[in-house]
């Protein structure tokens, strides 16, 4: 709230949401169906979405620690990742999303064939594949970057105009 200068205390917040409870779960859970339909467009596959939404949380999560504002972010400019940090195992993989381990690799691999991901050979490992997220020639992650952050406007301009009215 200080953030953005909204007069309004957290107890003002928590009990507008109460009383607001149905409205915004449904816009909650609206706004996750029509991010999943875009993705779904893409990959026709929610499990291959599901496995590349982990290497992008943990590329990203890392990379947030190092490049903080919007402007040096990895969809923004080029910037060198340590490979080594950013590896997944298809086990851990699996055990994360509860794919099993075979199906895990099968969906991998076909990330890998897109070029969003890669193989580390030494390891056996994964990565995202940070240097072709700009220029990949079948998914337009700046038009899909876009979709979703007008998605996500839509969802908190709701938001706050149903806790001030």
């Amino acid at each position: 709230c200080n953030h953005l200068d909204i007069k309004k205390t957290k107890k003002e917040i928590s009990d507008n949401f109460e009383r607001n409870y149905s409205f915004y779960i449904y816009n909650i859970f609206n706004n996750q169906i029509k991010f999943i339909n875009i993705w779904n467009k893409i990959f026709k596959d929610f499990e291959t979405l599901t496995i590349l939404m982990q290497f992008i949380s943990q590329t990203y999560n890392y990379a947030s620690n190092q490049y903080t504002t919007y402007e040096n972010n990895f969809f923004k400019k080029k910037i060198k990742l340590n490979e080594k940090d950013l590896c997944i195992r298809s086990s851990l993989i699996s055990k994360i999303t509860g794919i099993p381990r075979v199906t895990c690799i099968r969906k991998i691999e076909k990330l890998v064939k897109l070029k969003l991901l890669k193989k580390n050979e030494f390891s056996k490992a994964y990565f995202l594949n940070v240097d072709n997220l700009n220029t990949n020639k079948l998914i337009n992650f700046t038009e899909i970057n876009n979709k979703i952050f007008k998605l996500n406007c839509n969802f908190y301009f709701l938001s706050l105009k149903r806790l001030f009215n």
